[in-house]
C-alpha cells in the first residue's frame, strides 16, 4: 500500500505470499485467481462459510443450554433380535453365560462391569453378560442371541435336554466306538522316514592317505 504505482500482479503475488496456512490459503492454491477483483471474490466466500459456521456453533450451544433433560430420558438403542425362534435350555440363562465365560467359549464385553449407572436405574435387575443393573440376562437381546448362535453351532448341547440324550446314546453305543487296541495293532506301520548315511571314515576308506591308497 506504501508503494505508489505498484503493478496489480506484483501486488497479488504479496498478498498470496502473505497469506497464514489454512483453509483460505489452500482455497487460494486451489482456484489460482489472476486478478485482485477474483481475489476478492474469493475472500469474501471464504467470509461468508466463517459467518456461516459461527452462527451455527452459536444455534448449538444454544440448543445444548436449553436441553435440560436428564440423559436417562433420550432415546437409547435398541438391539433387535436375529432370530425368529429361540432355544429352549434346560437351565438358566444366567448359569450358562457364568459357565461359557469361565471356560471362555466366550469373552465379556469389553466394557463389561464399567457402565456408568444412574441413580434411577432399577438395581433388582442384573446381567450377567453385560455386568450391570437396568435388565435381566432374559430381557438381554444380546446375551439371548448369543446363546442362541452358539447352540446352532453345537457348543450348548448339554444345555439342551433332546441333544445331550443323543450324545449319550452314541457314547455309549459300542457300533459307534472306536477300533479296539487290537485292530490298531495289526494295521500295517508305516516308515515315519528314511535316514541315509556313510559308514566309516572318508567313505570307508581310512582316516589316513596310506590307509585310503592301500583300501584303493
Amino acid at each position: 500500500m506504501r508503494i505508489p504505482d505498484l503493478h496489480p500482479e506484483v501486488h497479488l503475488h504479496a498478498i498470496k505470499s502473505g497469506l497464514r496456512p489454512g483453509k483460505f490459503q489452500e482455497t487460494i492454491a486451489v482456484s489460482k485467481p489472476k486478478t485482485l477483483a477474483e481475489f476478492r471474490e474469493k475472500a469474501k466466500g471464504q467470509i461468508d462459510v466463517e459467518e456461516l459456521w459461527q452462527a451455527r456453533k452459536t444455534e448449538k450451544s444454544a440448543a445444548v443450554k436449553d436441553d435440560d433433560k436428564p440423559r436417562d430420558n433420550k432415546k437409547t438403542f435398541k438391539p433387535v433380535p436375529r432370530y425368529e425362534s429361540y432355544t429352549v435350555f434346560n437351565a438358566k440363562r444366567d448359569d450358562i453365560i457364568k459357565e461359557i465365560l469361565n471356560s471362555k467359549l466366550i469373552k465379556p464385553p469389553r466394557k463389561a462391569g464399567a457402565y456408568p449407572e444412574s441413580k434411577t436405574v432399577d438395581k433388582s435387575k442384573f446381567c450377567t453378560f453385560h455386568q450391570k443393573h437396568g435388565h435381566t440376562t432374559d430381557e438381554c437381546v444380546i446375551a439371548k442371541d448369543l446363546l442362541e448362535r452358539l447352540a446352532r453351532q453345537g457348543h450348548l448341547d448339554k444345555f439342551i435336554a433332546g441333544r445331550m440324550q443323543k450324545t449319550v446314546t452314541s457314547a455309549s453305543d459300542p457300533s459307534t466306538a472306536s477300533p479296539s487296541s487290537k485292530e490298531k495293532d495289526k494295521a500295517p506301520t508305516q516308515p515315519r522316514g528314511i535316514i541315509n548315511y556313510i559308514s566309516g571314515g572318508y567313505a570307508g576308506g581310512g582316516h589316513t592317505s596310506s590307509a585310503r591308497k592301500r583300501t584303493y
